[in-house]
């Protein structure tokens, strides 16, 4: 760096600081590395499949959209309510499947766990990460926003940080 800036103190000076720059926007994109297969990881270990994509970084604020594609649904109520309510569950969805109801009943449930599974990964999202990363000394700030608030969120948090 000191090469393309110079040897006096300003490019010694400058070398320095885009050493530590470029040295920072490493270690901020493996963190946010780490967070996304960690993510990935903890919610396919529910029965849950999901992409993550890293939306926006700037410096050490980073934006990680979590989309959630499929729910196995017993998986995921093995996880949370046990064996018994799953198997119980289970045993629902077999009998609205013998009468004919997957259009109807199927569908409503599928929404009703959609929200559900939403709201709960919100909250769990925002206790959780911060707690995991701090056990690794890494202190972070994580607001899980609904879709409909997004755009106002983001642009209302980067004009502060800048």
């Amino acid at each position: 760096a000191t090469e393309k800036a110079g040897t006096s103190v300003f490019g010694r000076a400058a070398a320095y600081t885009a050493t530590k720059l470029v040295s920072n926007d490493v270690v901020l994109g493996k963190i946010s590395e780490k967070l996304m297969e960690g993510v990935q990881s903890a919610v396919a270990e529910m029965g849950i499949a999901a992409t993550l994509q890293k939306s926006f970084q700037d410096g050490a604020y980073v934006v990680i959209r979590v989309q959630v594609t499929d729910v196995e649904k017993v998986t995921l109520l093995k996880k949370v309510k046990g064996l018994e309510f799953s198997a119980a569950f289970e045993v629902l969805l077999h009998s609205i499947d013998q009468l004919g109801l997957e259009s109807t009943a199927a569908v409503q449930i599928d929404r009703k766990m959609k929200d559900t599974i939403q709201e709960a990964l919100m909250k769990r999202f925002q206790e959780a990460i911060p707690q995991k990363l701090s056990e690794n000394g890494v202190t972070v700030e994580v607001d899980v926003v609904a879709s409909p608030d997004q755009a106002e969120y983001f642009y209302t948090t980067l004009a502060t940080i800048k």
